[in-house]
């Protein structure tokens, strides 16, 4: 008599535990596949957001939740940054270190996404496709919807974030010279703001010859620098291989800028420029209270006779540019600005100043022009746009 009332609830509890665990098989596989979904997603940032979605969607799909491929849909993955600061409040959230922190993933909007360091996707077996049970309806319990969620950063190391990158080459000569500083501190000093840590990259030649120098690291492929490097020369143990800006979705479009010994003021936003002219004393001001003022440039851009780009940061000014249009800096002329021209000749001549970061095609800084690379910059080409070999992705949550 024992026996036939403990053989039922003998087989309920056995037949609950198969498909509790049934259940506890799929979490971890889900959360797997969502783990390396984020991982392939997040190595794509920099590229086009079509790469990125296929790169999350087919890392799902090669994996298997309750013997059924995952699939993911667009609104499952979200493209953001992520940022951890310091909370003294907070004991319960402390990192390795000890300190406290809060972190913060933000979803941008697909106009900012080359701002993007991080990618968040949630993956579903929900609905029709929530797992099956196998014993459990008959206390009537179907199927069970599960969800998982991962968020992975992508990270590049401080020493590979190029302050300048000259994808063929990049050439100093003729009393040119390529140092840092900190625009956070000032004005380069040799003693409040001193320089010494620039870095240059090239998958080409990095030369450096008459009374020039480079007071820093040059990064580079196969050909190792010649000249008067203060720093080291660092094989890279990969290459540059950086896309082409894409303009964003809103923007202003102011035609083309030619300022001769005039003055324009430009605040927070972005702009498409058909080229830019400043010649003869001409002042493009850059005001950037409510962020930086963005230059998409459709053609070429030509700085001298004692021209400027005025800006309080480098920061405050990011200038593109779309096609392999040059960009010419000289005459003493002085500009604030990152630049991304990775298609262009970038020319600094004739005791011209650059204070920032640049990249383009190829790189030269002659007859007495400096070329100040801003330390504190999370610096285009670099977060904003991958360097090949150089990224690292660490999820955090």
């Amino acid at each position: 008599f024992v026996t036939v009332i403990l053989l039922p609830a003998m087989f309920a509890v056995i037949s609950l535990a198969v498909d509790f665990g049934k259940v506890q098989l799929a979490k971890s596989q889900l959360q797997d596949a969502c783990d390396a979904s984020t991982r392939a997603a997040a190595m794509k940032l920099g590229t086009s957001y079509y790469e990125l979605v296929v790169a999350a969607k087919s890392a799902a799909a090669d994996n298997f939740v309750d013997g059924k491929s995952l699939a993911l849909a667009d609104t499952d993955i979200e493209i953001g940054r992520y940022d951890v600061t310091l909370n003294e409040d907070d004991e319960d959230n402390e990192d390795e270190d000890g300190e406290d922190t809060d972190s913060v993933f933000s979803v941008l909007q697909s106009s900012d996404f080359a701002e993007a360091n991080a990618v968040r996707i949630t993956a579903r077996r929900i609905g029709d496709d929530a797992i099956p049970l196998t014993f459990a309806p008959i206390i009537g319990v179907q199927a069970v919807q599960l969800a998982a969620h991962c968020t992975s950063v992508r990270r590049i190391s401080g020493s590979l974030t190029y302050g300048i990158a000259g994808i063929s080459g990049i050439n100093v000569d003729d009393k040119g010279k390529i140092d840092s500083y900190d625009s956070s501190l000032g004005k380069p000093n040799k003693k409040k703001n001193p320089g010494g840590a620039a870095t240059v990259a090239s998958n080409g030649a990095i030369t450096v010859g008459n009374k020039a120098s480079i007071k820093g690291d040059a990064f580079y492929t196969t050909t190792i620098p010649t000249g008067s490097i203060t720093g080291d020369r660092i094989p890279m143990g990969g290459s540059l291989n950086l896309p082409t800006p894409v303009l964003p979705t809103f923007y202003t479009n102011l035609g083309s800028i030619s300022l001769n010994n005039s003055t324009q003021t430009l605040s927070t936003g972005a702009y498409l420029v058909n080229s830019l002219t400043l010649r003869n004393k001409a002042k493009l001001k850059i005001s950037a209270a409510g962020g930086p003022v963005k230059l998409f440039v459709n053609g070429p851009i030509s700085i001298e006779d004692k021209a400027k780009i005025k800006a309080s940061s480098p920061a405050n000014v990011e200038i593109y540019v779309l096609n392999d249009a040059a960009v010419t800096i000289e005459d003493k002329s002085n500009v604030t600005a990152q630049i991304y021209a990775p298609l262009s000749t970038v020319r600094l001549n004739k005791k011209c100043k650059v204070y920032g970061s640049v990249v383009g095609k190829s790189v030269s800084v002659d007859d007495k022009s400096t070329f100040y690379i801003d330390k504190s910059l999370n610096r285009l080409g670099s977060n904003a746009y991958g360097i090949a070999g150089s990224v690292t992705v660490v999820m955090v949550e």
